[in-house]
């Protein structure tokens, strides 16, 4: 053959190819970016879902979105509380480092680098339809969304709305889904409250819970049913839409309930995994690891650095978090818990916790570790495990020991409320200017008669600490190098 006839026997070769390699271009072009939706589970215990306990009939919902997804076994808060917790979601950081340590004292800072701040950054949609107050933006987890759609408090004479249902969430999302650009790819949080105290579920959830022979706290299950029913018509909306075919869906409870636990009716003051343990469940559109159930110790504050990989986003410094996005988690990795309730509003010991696979060092001034054999207290477990002790000790020091975020002097708006003074009655703040004068209106009455009761719980715990007589007894100094790690305070 000439060498003028090989150039057009090639080109023939060639063609075919380019056409292909063009086509894949267009495909991959036309290809929607991925988008994200986190939904919240308040005070949900891993236990209360079907696909964590087994017991199936009460979660249908959440049980199949697991089915379809990754189930974490060993996923834990970084704080028994709402906001700290939900701002280690958003920033990725320890409570040490964003510096939220309770509920309702201070706003994140600006100075934070938020999930949805990164993704609106990138021309995503981002909103978020939040359930309570407690999340409200006075407590600055709105940073970086185009809609926080939350309840508010109101001045002294009205109503306060605390919170909202479920069914309310969800129809509030499914409203933004609706009027949202479908041109862009977005990032909605969706949170859901109603397993908080008090329980109060709709007749048909409590009549689920109760038809599968629940009897100890049927309430606190229907108000799980309740809300997986709401999770349910968000799902099948998004399912209708074909957004499931490039969403992410990620599902994660903020801390647990004790139920009795430790002799803690609810939660915020103690940092045993009754409280700590989370459920966390992630779905991916294409079904990778569909199914699975993992034992890698993780953190709510993984959600950040996930949900900012899958939506090819950087993060903007270091996290304490890490991306479980398709990957496993390193071995031997641990993961960081606290509770401040306890110190800032009784002055007793702060408790700081590492968790992983080792075991679990609770560090106070009467330190613990976990588990131990049956029967061993976990003060026995740490006498008697000094070196163990030791190595989690030394994994709690350097996790506490990355800068905190720069102070901007982040103030919480003053919107009292009765209910809310109510629940706050043994903080001196709240029981001076804020709230004085108020009253309750009709429909807050019966949640502030529970929040006085939860108050009177906790003082009873305090008297019975200032008498020797609570399980956590004050004995000096739990050693640390690290003065934040120091507990050494007793009850004032």
């Amino acid at each position: 053959m000439s060498a003028a006839g090989r150039p057009g026997r090639l080109a023939r070769r060639v063609a075919p190819l380019v056409v292909l390699a063009l086509a894949a271009g267009c495909a991959h072009e036309a290809a929607p970016r991925p988008s994200a939706v986190l939904v919240t589970l308040d005070t949900t215990n891993p236990g209360a879902l079907g696909c964590y306990s087994g017991r199936a009939g009460l979660t249908p919902h959440l049980d199949a979105l697991a089915a379809e997804g990754v189930l974490y076994e060993n996923a834990r808060s970084v704080a028994p509380l709402t906001l700290p917790s939900h701002a280690s979601m958003m920033t990725g950081l320890w409570p040490p480092r964003h510096t939220l340590r309770d509920n309702g004292l201070r706003a994140l800072p600006e100075s934070a680098e938020t999930l949805a701040e990164a993704a609106r950054a990138r021309g995503y949609q981002t909103a978020a339809c939040v359930a309570a107050v407690v999340l409200g933006e006075s407590y600055g987890l709105d940073q970086g969304f185009d809609v926080y759609d939350a309840p508010h408090g109101a001045g002294p004479g009205h109503g306060h709305v605390l919170e909202r249902s479920s069914a309310e969430v969800t129809a509030a999302a499914l409203r933004w889904l609706d009027g949202r650009d479908r041109a862009r790819p977005f990032f909605l949080w969706v949170h859901y409250f109603d397993a908080h105290a008090p329980y109060d579920p709709a007749p048909e959830f409590l009549a689920r819970a109760q038809a599968l022979g629940e009897a100890r706290f049927p309430a606190y299950l229907g108000e799980v049913a309740q809300v997986d029913d709401a999770v349910g018509a968000l799902l099948a909306r998004l399912r209708a839409e074909g957004l499931l075919e490039h969403t992410l869906v990620a599902v994660v409870g903020d801390h647990g309930e004790s139920l009795g636990r430790h002799g803690e009716p609810t939660h915020s003051l103690l940092a045993y995994d009754a409280t700590i343990r989370v459920p966390l469940l992630l779905r991916y559109p294409d079904g990778y690891r569909a199914g699975e159930r993992s034992a890698e110790f993780v953190s709510v504050a993984d959600v950040a650095p996930t949900l900012l990989e899958a939506l090819d986003l950087a993060p903007g410094g270091a996290l304490d978090g890490r991306s479980l996005y398709r990957r496993a988690v390193p071995p031997g990795r641990g993961v960081y818990f606290e509770s401040s309730y306890g110190w800032l509003n009784y002055g007793w010991s702060p408790l700081s916790g590492w968790a992983s696979a080792e075991g679990t060092y609770l560090h106070s001034s009467a330190p613990e570790l976990f588990p131990g054999p049956a029967g061993t207290r976990g003060e026995e477990r740490w006498a008697a495990e000094p070196a163990l002790a030791a190595r989690l000790l030394a994994a709690l020091e350097a996790a506490t020991a990355g800068p905190a975020l720069a102070d901007d002097g982040a103030a919480v708006d003053a919107r009292a409320s009765w209910p809310t003074c109510a629940r706050w009655a043994t903080r001196a703040a709240a029981a001076s200017s804020a709230c004085r004068g108020l009253q309750p209106s009709p429909a807050s009455t019966r949640r502030a008669r529970t929040w006085q009761s939860l108050a009177a719980f906790y003082e009873a715990s305090l008297a019975a600490a200032r008498t020797g007589a609570s399980t956590r007894a004050w004995r000096g100094c739990a050693r640390s190098t690290r003065p934040s790690l120091r507990a050494c305070s007793w009850p004032r």
